[in-house]
């Protein structure tokens, strides 16, 4: 628990709605900082499996336990992660997701978005859609 209050200690907490929000924001974000330090202390430790709640449910914290740790993630998926929009099922032979409202078309390349404090990530679009720039926004029209 010390080393928890130790990392958390310069996050602002203001830029959050609810604890909650604030709770889950920070908790993904502070895990690989404290697992980093905890290993560094009890550099003969090695375990298997990480047990951790939906907090930290996100892509930087399951790439860093899998390939830097060596250790199996067991986290639940939280559910401010997922998406209502339905979720392609099928991929093509070449690892493109399908459309989910039309399986014979494969979904198309839209580019790759960064923002800050999140994971970069690549967008895909409905083959049917198409994009329009509108004061420097882009708008999709299906």
């Amino acid at each position: 628990m010390i080393l928890t209050t130790l990392t958390l200690k310069s996050l602002d907490f203001q830029n959050h709605d609810t604890a909650e929000s604030a709770k889950d924001d920070y908790a993904s974000k502070a895990l690989i900082p404290i697992m980093r330090r905890y290993f560094s202390i009890h550099q003969d430790f090695k375990y298997n499996f990480f047990l951790g709640d939906a907090a930290y449910d996100c892509d930087d914290n399951y790439k860093y336990l899998t390939k830097d740790c060596s250790i199996v993630p067991i986290i639940p998926i939280n559910s401010r992660n997922s998406s209502s929009l339905p979720q392609p099922s099928r991929f093509t032979d070449y690892g493109t997701s399908l459309c989910p409202n039309d399986p014979s078309l494969p979904m198309k390349f839209d580019g790759i978005t960064r923002e800050k404090g999140r994971v970069i990530r690549i967008k895909w679009l409905c083959p049917k859609s198409k994009n329009t720039y509108e004061n420097k926004t882009t708008k999709y029209i299906l």
